[in-house]
């Protein structure tokens, strides 16, 4: 009972306190439906509520879904100096560069054969000169076959898949590097992705579009319009400076917070200001282009996010910079309004700019999408109505939302149950039930439906005496504001 109690309170908070982060998301989706010609116009302007509210969508899912989580990101500086010029557009040409390949011995134990700094081009032939080569091949460096190798990659390994790693079946190995099982006795091979950690997010984008262009040649309605709002939250993302780099949230800089600061308080406060009105949308010729385009514009505009936060620090204080605003009636700790006038002063229009973009953008993979589908009559989607459940769709994305609450918690099953408990299963939700599915008792749970009803009717009960004591907590929170630890904070940092 005290779990089911603290996981009310986490729901309370997480949904009151935190979730007015999405402002920019929802109105770039919005914004972008008027750039559609009449063609398109019609169909998105009777979802453009679904599509401007699900914008977040892929938000509430990073820590819900494998692999959610790196396809909001790219973190280009990662790769070098000129990582614009090194970095591979292809996919599977990252799955050559930036893995690294083991073999297995058989006293379990796993040899480096080469990848990333490992792995290097001579005269257009690609060599393995990983530490643990001359122990299995007896010589410094092993060859490999660069195409044959990168086809095994795509059809073995997927990004989605987040353990990270993928096994390199023996028959396969045998394919590269002949006899070599027997020679060194190994028992397995295995690839390590050195890349996909700091983000897929150019390498995502095509995927999407992809998905839309199909479900516009099938006239999916309910794929066209989920898709879109997906595609949305994600082209946004592309037009995040902050979404580029791995000082994300300033955390190497000591300008923490910043991320949230620059793409939701600054547009929270002056968005309502910024002009929308951007003109149609245009088809891409070359979608990858536009997309790294999209990413290299963003991380053009870093420095100044940066710089000028670090400037104006020198000369406002810290209790000028804060201050402590109600929302939802919670009291939460944000940056002042002084300051953020200032500082969107010193940005010179750049949060305006990159929302213009983006919407305009949006609206040309849109557009794009339906052209190549083969420009489908959508008038005859006009009288269908969305099937699925949103309230149950919203419920269900809202228990699983890690990234707005940042709280970082999770539902665990423990002893038949279900309670709030950090990284716990992400499958399932809610205090014994499966919310993925019908009403009915998660497999295993030994309630019975009268026992279930009795204590549904203790929740509500409950309930006033929960409002209460959120609404102390806020006042306490007034003078004494909650510091979440630095391991909490990475959950929520993010966005």
């Amino acid at each position: 009972m005290k779990k089911t109690i603290l996981c009310l309170l986490i729901l309370l908070f997480s949904s009151s306190a935190f979730s007015w982060g999405f402002w920019a998301h929802r109105r770039i989706n919005e914004m972008a439906v008027f750039t559609l010609p009449p063609e398109m116009l019609g169909l998105y302007k009777k979802h453009q509520a679904y599509l401007t509210e699900h914008a977040v969508d892929p938000d509430k899912r990073r820590y819900a879904v494998e692999g959610e989580e790196f396809r909001h990101y790219i973190d280009i500086d990662h790769w070098g100096d000129k990582p614009f010029e090194s970095v591979p557009r292809f996919w599977g040409d990252v799955l050559v560069q930036y893995n690294e390949i083991y073999a297995v011995n058989a006293q379990g134990d796993s040899l480096l054969l080469g990848g990333g700094a490992d792995l290097v081009n001579r005269d257009g032939l690609w060599w393995l000169k990983g530490k643990d080569v001359p122990g299995v091949f007896g010589q410094d460096s092993v060859r490999l076959d660069y195409a044959r190798f990168q086809q095994m990659a795509l059809a073995l390994y997927s990004p989605y898949n987040t353990d990270m790693q993928w096994e390199l079946p023996l028959d396969s190995a045998a394919i590269l590097w002949p006899g070599i099982a027997q020679k060194a006795a190994i028992q397995s091979f295995f690839v390590l992705d050195k890349f996909t950690g700091y983000g897929i997010l150019p390498f995502h984008l095509p995927r999407e579009m992809n998905r839309l262009t199909a479900a516009f040649r099938n006239l999916d309605l309910e794929r066209i319009i989920k898709i879109s709002a997906d595609l949305g939250h994600y082209v946004g993302d592309a037009h995040v400076p902050l979404h580029t780099t791995e000082n994300y949230n300033g955390q190497l800089t000591g300008q923490r917070g910043i991320h949230g600061f620059w793409e939701s308080r600054i547009p929270e406060l002056y968005g309502d200001q910024y002009d929308y009105f951007i003109g149609r949308a245009y088809y891409l010729e070359n979608v990858k282009a536009e997309i790294w385009q999209a990413i290299y514009e963003s991380h053009m505009a870093l420095d100044s996010v940066l710089s000028f936060e670090k400037e104006l620090n020198k000369t406002f204080p810290e209790d000028k910079k804060y201050s402590y605003e109600s929302r939802n009636n919670v009291v939460v700790r944000t940056y002042s309004r002084p300051y953020s006038f200032e500082y969107n002063k010193r940005l010179d229009g750049q949060i305006e700019r990159r929302m213009r973009t983006a919407i305009k953008r949006l609206g040309a993979f849109w557009y794009t999408a339906w052209k190549d589908a083969g420009s489908p009559d959508l008038s005859e989607l006009m009288d269908q109505k969305l099937q699925f459940d949103k309230e149950e769709y919203k419920q269900k994305l809202k228990i699983k939302d890690r990234e707005a609450s940042g709280f970082g918690m999770n539902m665990l099953k423990m002893n038949k149950h279900y309670c709030c408990m950090p990284g716990g299963d992400r499958e399932v939700s809610g205090f014994g039930f499966r919310v993925s599915g019908s009403s009915s008792l998660a497999q295993g749970d030994e309630l019975q439906k009268p026992e279930i009803a009795k204590r549904n009717k203790v929740f509500l009960l409950l309930i006033p005496c929960l409002i209460f004591v959120t609404q102390i907590f806020a006042a306490y929170r007034t003078t004494n504001p909650i510091i979440l630890s630095d391991s909490v904070k990475r959950f929520s940092d993010r966005s």
